[in-house]
């Protein structure tokens, strides 16, 4: 039987060669085949990582960029968005992102989805974070995670900030009213720096004094008119009594006009409420918007 099987052997050894050469042969294949294929679906991903970032960032420039994005949410099929100035927003692009519809007046934008509304809003959000984080002078995310922070008090005016100390038109401001801050201008918009209550509307002076939910007062007058010139620059929007998110527009001024007749733009913002805070926190910055933390009011006893 032994015999048999060595001479079966010896006379065919031909064909075990070609067996496992063939085998080998298919080993070697497999493994060709399965480094390719592994290659191709790391390219594919990448190469979707790319489009999905490019369409992030199309997103974002049709939205007329980082700045003039406020707020961002969603529903079941569209990604809802509020702009500081919906003349920035560029609706071709948007739909070239692979909206099928833009929807929306002023500073409200509908984009439609459908399904994958709420994976691209959570995106989106991620890659808005990312942006801002790499800007020089943010301050919004020095205070995120701190406990001793009572109020952040959001710039309400577009414009440059100024500390009182350095404007000898509001020296003793601070004494009498509380600590704060001024700001001159460059967009004739007054906006909610915290969502709140209106307590107070001055319109002889362009003043507005609010409540945040925390229990912070704020008085916010625009330039230094007369009851006169005031009625005529300056258009509230809002009455005493009124319950306000932030970023809501409160008012309007005619900026340009008001610069024209000579008049002094820079206004004022103060804390009326201050010495219930152990620190105001002022952050001065030129060509601030409305996402910049201007106060940071800290908890009583705390340094």
């Amino acid at each position: 039987m032994w015999n048999k099987t060595f001479q079966a052997v010896a006379e065919y050894w031909w064909l075990y060669i070609i067996f496992f050469a063939g085998l080998l042969l298919l080993g070697i294949l497999w493994t060709v085949y399965e480094k390719r294929s592994r290659s191709a679906r790391l390219e594919k991903m990448e190469r979707e990582a790319k489009g999905e970032a490019y369409k992030l960032a199309s997103i974002v420039s049709g939205l007329g960029g980082v700045d003039n994005i406020y707020d961002l949410d969603c529903c079941a099929t569209r990604l809802r968005v509020v702009v500081n100035d919906d003349n920035l927003v560029d609706r071709n692009m948007l739909r070239s992102t692979g909206a099928s519809g833009i929807l929306g007046k002023r500073r409200g934008i509908q984009i439609i989805y459908g399904s994958s509304a709420g994976r691209i809003k959570s995106e989106l959000a991620a890659y808005l974070d990312k942006l801002r984080d790499g800007e020089d002078g943010s301050t919004d995310e020095l205070y995120e995670n701190d406990e001793r922070i009572i109020e952040k008090l959001y710039a309400p005016i577009e414009g440059d900030i100024i500390a009182l100390d350095n404007l000898s038109c509001f020296e003793g401001e601070q004494d009498q009213n509380g600590d704060g801050i001024a700001i001159i201008p460059r967009r004739g918009e007054l906006r909610a720096p915290f969502d709140g209550k209106i307590i107070a509307v001055v319109k002889g002076r362009g003043q507005l004094n609010l409540i945040s939910v925390k229990g912070v007062e704020v008085m916010v007058r625009i330039g230094s008119m007369t009851e006169l010139q005031s009625a005529e620059y300056v258009h509230m929007l809002v009455k005493e009594g009124d319950m306000v998110r932030k970023g809501r527009l409160l008012a309007e001024f005619d900026l340009e006009a008001m610069e024209a007749a000579g008049y002094d733009t820079t206004s004022l913002v103060l804390v009326t409420n201050s010495k219930n805070f152990g620190k105001v926190y002022e952050h001065c910055r030129e060509d601030v918007n409305y996402e910049h933390v201007a106060l940071v009011l800290r908890q009583a006893g705390v340094s």
